[in-house]
């Protein structure tokens, strides 16, 4: 929206990425940015080598992407943030 929100246009998501999380720079009058926090809807599983009976899990992201034009292009601003991570499961 650029009228306060009276009407609203939509944007091209980004492809293969869910929005997590978004937000506005806090002068966004300035420089227009708006951060997102993205993850995919792909998930990995796998059996842990060690123990047959654990399996560890991981989900592709492309991070945390700015746009400064309107959602028209994303760029990554990631690199150097950590991940997080979880411990290994077990089905019995």
């Amino acid at each position: 929206s650029h009228d306060a929100g009276l009407s609203w246009t939509s944007v091209p998501g980004i492809p293969g990425q869910i929005i997590t999380s978004a937000r506005f720079s806090p002068d966004i009058a300035r420089d227009n940015a708006i951060y997102v926090a993205a993850v995919s809807n792909r998930h990995h599983i796998r059996p842990r080598a060690d123990d047959e009976r654990l399996f560890n899990a991981a989900i592709e992201s492309a991070g945390v992407l700015v746009t400064n034009d309107d959602g028209l292009t994303w760029t990554a601003v990631s690199q150097g943030l950590e991940g997080e991570s979880v411990a290994p499961f077990k089905f019995n």
